[in-house]
């Protein structure tokens, strides 16, 4: 079952890189100038050149910063946004916290050619992660298949504000994360841009006026014990979720046998 359909055009990503290059040969120009302009200042007096007017980076720590801010961009542009859930995401921050790759051309090729052809990898494997989470019945089979049931509780995925009522809100701990990886499932599955701002907008605005959140697919309803009732109202939604968990596990269908969670 294949998720995506588009992919980012390669010229796009080669904007990108080219911006990327000349951003960085502007930036080691201006570096360049400013120890030739240090080291002459330094014929007058030393430290006739403020500090205050020299870069607070180092040329290094700017370059790292540009290259952190395009692999963003390009795995925007990807679309990877919708199929990472929160742990991928995390541990994408990492890396690029660490030591980001500087973003090349060679750089970039490698990656997508691997990457873009398992985007449906990535998917499943993070819809599988989600549903997992919404459920404590599967965490001592790791490897067993499963089906998503009708109904799901969720506990710690809403609070109440204090200051605007006491109407419910999404809660914006941990638990918070795993609302969002829910709903980013959902709005991809339903083929909806994904913006987790307009989407955690729309759902407390809901619960504030109508006690609960409800659209053609999903309802949400939050407690006061800070659980939330998932409903999933459409059955082809439901389908596609199980049909997808299926081909994770190499099963073409979602069988009876299985325990429904």
């Amino acid at each position: 079952m294949s998720i995506h359909r588009d992919i980012a055009l390669p010229q796009t990503l080669s904007d990108l890189i080219r911006t990327r290059d000349e951003v960085v040969a502007l930036l080691t120009k201006a570096h360049a100038t400013f120890d030739e302009a240090k080291s002459r200042a330094e014929q007058i007096g030393r430290y006739t050149v403020s500090m205050d007017i020299l870069p607070r980076r180092t040329l290094r720590e700017s370059i790292q910063e540009i290259d952190r801010k395009s692999w963003r961009a390009a795995f925007d542009l990807a679309g990877f946004n919708h199929i990472w859930d929160a742990k991928a995401v995390a541990e994408f921050e990492e890396s690029l916290r660490r030591d980001p790759a500087p973003f090349t051309d060679a750089a970039v090729r490698g990656t997508f050619m691997d990457m873009l052809p398992r985007r449906d990898e990535f998917f499943a494997r993070g819809l599988v992660r989600v549903f997992r989470m919404l459920s404590g019945n599967y965490k001592r089979h790791e490897n067993a298949a499963f089906e998503v049931p009708r109904k799901l509780i969720c506990g710690y995925w809403c609070r109440p504000s204090f200051a605007s009522g006491g109407h419910m809100l999404v809660n914006d701990s941990a638990r918070g994360d795993e609302f969002r990886d829910f709903m980013r499932v959902v709005w991809t599955m339903t083929d909806r841009a994904f913006d987790p701002r307009a989407v955690v907008a729309e759902v407390q605005r809901q619960w504030q006026e109508a006690g609960e959140y409800r659209d053609q697919y999903i309802r949400l309803i939050p407690y006061r014990n800070q659980n939330v009732h998932i409903h999933l109202l459409s059955e082809p939604l439901r389908d596609r979720i199980n049909g997808v968990i299926a081909e994770h596990y190499g099963e073409r269908a979602v069988g009876s046998k299985r325990k429904a969670a």
